[in-house]
């Protein structure tokens, strides 16, 4: 016998208390660590930033480069906008080069603001300017809340904005924000140049230009306004903006409205020339699109005035995925115990559109005694237009005549293995094997004598095994992809 001592060899790794961070542009962030030796691991380990799911950030600058376990080590990093997913990476300079990688996350995010429209307002002193429309942006993975305010206002002079509170942007998804501007008796008369300003905690400040004029002379005008932005329709669905014209100091041409540039395939403003009222007079505006996009673009009223006043009001239309499912064959007819059969027609809406997620397929409503099945099982993420076959199988009656049969026969077989398990033991004799299958067939036959082969009334014979009922059956398949969910119903009778 001998025993022998295990050594785990000599090693290091690495140890951080937080791996992820989210910084501004322009700001760096700090990643404090410390190499920990493992097993006496002694040598002095070259510190660099290196490639993961991404490269590493523009600066990512390792202090000290090199440090021998246990030591510390800090980590400056920032970048453009986007995100970093890299490694601190040591290699040691022990005779085997260990080399060791710990998972770095930074997040470089920004918000904005588009440029306000109109970008002038006038009002006389002790009112209310027309809506002034913008949007706050996302950029990156920012996820936080932003709060918004004016500067540069003339004395007796406020903003208000319409969500009230802070908004929160997400990528792809901007804030549509209404400003009015309000003015008292004692606002001077004059130009302002004004400020929209948008901060976040933590976070620089972002503006846009605006200018009040504020003018005891006003003349007539007009302001536009949508109560609904942002819509959003599965794609190839429409969607409906509500808008009123809203006349002031007795503006009364007549507006022609249509859709800015950026807008989707289909912008239908109805009616498309709207006079503006002192009350408002609304319009509607139909979007629609073949494609999955988010759009964001203007509603531009333009006047019929000698001056043609024009006046526009941002929005934003969402058109996301979305699929059908069709039955394309006629209704079946079998007999209980036969499979009926249907195509069906799985196909993403849109231009170009795939799945982004596999579907899955089931049946409900099934008669008794009868399953469903799918060729294909599902349909992929990433596939086109599909046909899918769905198969309905019903089961067939069994009478109570074939039950016994079947059971004598297992019977039969089972005492013939028996008797033929203990020939095994000691040869018997050709006369005695014969007798033996003498009394099986003459057990068979006797079970079938007392009622088994009978299918009325009277006998022991059971009373057999149901199918699938007969009847007109409606059967619902529904398909799954992602949170959507579409369903088709096939037809089947059974006789």
């Amino acid at each position: 016998m001998w025993q022998l001592a295990l050594t785990a060899a000599p090693d290091f790794e690495f140890s951080i208390a937080a791996n992820s961070a989210t910084v501004f542009p322009g700001h760096t962030t700090v990643f404090n660590g410390t190499v920990l030796a493992i097993n006496g691991y002694s040598s002095a380990v070259n510190l660099t930033c290196s490639v993961g799911a991404t490269p590493p950030p523009s600066t990512c600058a390792m202090t000290p480069s090199s440090v021998t376990p246990t030591g510390i080590f800090s980590i400056n990093a920032s970048g453009p906008v986007g995100d970093y997913f890299f490694n601190a990476h040591g290699v040691g300079t022990d005779a085997n080069s260990l080399t060791r990688n710990l998972a770095l996350t930074l997040h470089v995010v920004d918000f904005g603001l588009t440029a306000p429209a109109p970008s002038s307002v006038t009002v006389a002193p002790g009112n209310t300017s027309g809506p002034v429309s913008f949007q706050v942006t996302a950029v990156g993975a920012f996820n936080s809340a932003v709060s918004l305010a004016c500067s540069g206002l003339p004395a007796g002079a406020a903003c208000s904005f319409q969500p009230a509170g802070p908004v929160n942007p997400v990528s792809g998804v901007p804030v549509a924000v209404k400003m009015a501007l309000n003015t008292s008796a004692i606002t001077p008369t004059g130009s302002f140049p004004i400020l929209i300003v948008g901060s976040t905690a933590g976070g620089p400040s972002r503006s846009q230009n605006l200018s009040l004029v504020v003018n005891t002379a006003t003349s007539a005008d007009y302001t536009i306004n949508i109560s609904n932005s942002p819509q959003t329709a599965g794609v190839t669905g429409n969607a409906t903006f509500n808008g009123t014209l809203i006349s002031v100091n007795g503006y009364s041409s007549s507006v022609t409205l249509s859709c800015g540039s950026g807008g989707p395939v289909t912008c239908t403003p109805g009616p498309g020339s709207v006079t503006p009222t002192a009350s408002g007079a609304a319009f509607t505006v139909s979007v629609s699109s073949d494609v999955v996009q988010n759009y964001s673009f203007n509603i531009v009223a333009t006047g019929t005035d000698a001056g043609h006043i024009t006046h526009s009001f941002g929005v934003v239309f969402n058109s996301t995925f979305d699929f059908a499912i069709n039955n394309n064959s006629a209704p079946e007819t079998v007999t209980a115990g036969q499979t009926a059969s249907y195509n069906l027609d799985v196909r993403p809406l849109g231009n170009g559109s795939t799945f982004p997620a596999s579907v899955t397929l089931l049946c409900s409503g099934l008669p008794a005694l009868s399953t469903c099945s799918f060729t294909p099982g599902s349909v992929g993420s990433g596939s086109g237009d599909t046909n899918v076959v769905v198969n309905v199988r019903t089961t067939a009656a069994i009478p109570a005549s074939a039950q016994v049969i079947g059971g004598s026969l297992k019977y039969a077989l089972a005492v013939s293995l028996v008797l033929l398990g203990f020939g095994g033991m000691k040869r018997a004799p050709r006369g005695k094997l014969l007798g033996v299958l003498f009394v099986v067939l003459m057990v068979v036959g006797l079970e079938n004598g007392c009622g088994g082969g009978s299918s009325g009334g009277g006998g022991g014979g059971g009373a057999g095994q149901p199918g699938t009922p007969a009847g007109n059956y409606t059967i619902v398949v529904t398909a799954t992809s992602g949170s959507l969910s579409h369903s088709v119903q096939v037809n089947l009778t059974v006789n």
